[in-house]
């Protein structure tokens, strides 16, 4: 697998370069806000919903749950425990927010160089896979989960692992057992709902082998993935605490799942649009939207700017046409796994518009990932050699302006997180 990521020498000092450039940019533009944590930490330690954890600010609706410890488990996140439990600990016993902005800014770049090689392997130019994946890496998903410390930047890279080593072995024409269905249980275990689109993610792998050969695959997966669980659930009960996921599922759906479902309704709902599908591309204007838990999220109230609009349904557009020029392949159907799964969850069944006003943002770590395949899909099905040029050129300036953006409303976020708190403090 090594030898088949790094084949390419130009495509590893492309990859390298930008895992440094998105490394160092997190940790650059993400350092203000832990200093003002640190500044004002009497102030956001009153206002901390968080059971005072070092993590304080409440943005978008994400949850600092790695600094629960070994304690946090349930069913929607069966063993996150078993990496959130010695982070949150290390993390409280010295570094703090530092470690999980610099851990995660890894991860996050990380996430960005493995899309580029997806990309390329798949056939994309190195022009065009290298403004696909500096997309990724600029959006504001990618700046934002880079320093909170939730699960969404690990669940992420664990899905871009998976999608990367499905192609590895569709490719090199393996259908291995057992690091198949440790995959499986990665994702499972940081996020239980990422297990269903990797799980028809794999199916969709299997496609082109004969029935046979593909059902005794995927059983013999299976089989695996249960005995896997089994250990860890073993090593669950060997940690501080001995809690295990299974002991605690009905608490879970309960108090994390149930109680964040509604109804879809159009004229009430139809932001969700923008708040999963865009919005983690361009950051949205943000507000105090409750003060009594010090929620900044996004401000509902604020009409979307044009050229906001028209990026971003350019940007749902072609992943579309990625999806419809590759529908006959799979490079087409494993990302929208991701995709129709994310929208059955969130827009059919429901799922976070119980709280809609606390936004849907945070989600967007399930799929967003899933778009720039797609979109990598569109661009390399493109024949006429003007419109390539035309669409590549296209692409330079689309992940120019979404830079401009997003570091611009980056600081003004900042800015509305301390306006936040100066209004918490008066009231006072």
């Amino acid at each position: 697998m090594i030898r088949y990521l790094l084949q390419d020498r130009t495509d590893n000092k492309t990859a390298l370069g930008l895992f440094i450039f998105f490394v160092v940019l997190y940790i650059a533009i993400n350092t203000p806000f832990l200093l003002l944590m640190d500044r004002q930490a009497s102030l956001i330690a009153a206002h901390n919903p968080f059971y005072g954890v070092k993590f304080g600010l409440n943005l978008f609706n994400f949850d600092p749950s790695m600094y629960y410890g070994y304690d946090n488990v349930s069913v929607i996140h069966p063993y996150k425990n078993i990496i959130a439990g010695p982070l949150g600990a290390l993390a409280n016993n010295g570094p703090g927010n530092s470690l999980f902005l610099i851990v995660q800014s890894v991860l996050n770049a990380g996430g960005t160089a493995l899309l580029y090689y997806i990309s390329r392997r798949q056939g994309t130019g190195r022009g065009p896979s290298a403004l696909i994946a500096s997309l990724f890496g600029i959006s504001s998903y990618s700046l934002f989960t880079s320093f909170i410390p939730d699960s969404y930047p690990y669940a992420q890279f664990g899905l871009v692992i998976s999608v990367f080593c499905l192609q590895y072995y569709r490719d090199s024409k393996q259908s291995p057992i057992l690091p198949v269905a440790i995959l499986g249980i990665v994702n499972f275990g940081i996020t239980a709902t990422n297990l269903i689109p990797y799980a028809g993610a794999l199916v969709v792998q299997q496609m082109g082998r004969r029935v046979r050969d593909a059902v005794r695959t995927l059983l013999l997966v299976l089989c695996s993935f249960i005995l896997l669980a089994i250990l860890l659930l073993l090593i669950q009960l060997l940690l501080p605490g001995g809690v295990t996921w299974v002991s605690h599922w009905q608490d879970g759906l309960k108090n994390g799942g149930f109680s964040y479902i509604a109804p879809f309704s159009f004229s009430h709902h139809w932001k969700s649009i923008y708040m999963l599908g865009i919005s983690p591309l361009l950051t949205p204007d943000v507000t105090l939207v409750h003060k009594g838990v010090a929620a900044i999220a996004t401000d509902l109230s604020q009409s979307y700017p044009i050229y906001v609009s028209v990026i971003g349904f350019l940007f749902l557009t072609s992943a579309l046409a990625g999806w419809i020029l590759g529908i006959r392949k799979r490079e087409g159907w494993i990302p929208i796994m991701f995709i129709g799964f994310a929208f059955c969850l969130h827009v059919i069944v429901g799922y976070g518009l119980a709280t809609f006003n606390y936004d849907l943002y945070l989600y967007a770590g399930h799929f967003w990932f899933a778009f720039f395949l797609l979109i990598s899909v569109s661009v390399r099905s493109i024949s006429n050699t003007k419109l390539y040029k035309a669409i590549v050129g296209l692409l330079v300036v689309v992940v120019l302006v979404t830079a401009g953006h997003n570091l611009l409303h980056h600081a003004r976020v900042l800015k509305a997180v301390e306006q936040g708190y100066v209004t918490l403090s008066e009231e006072k």
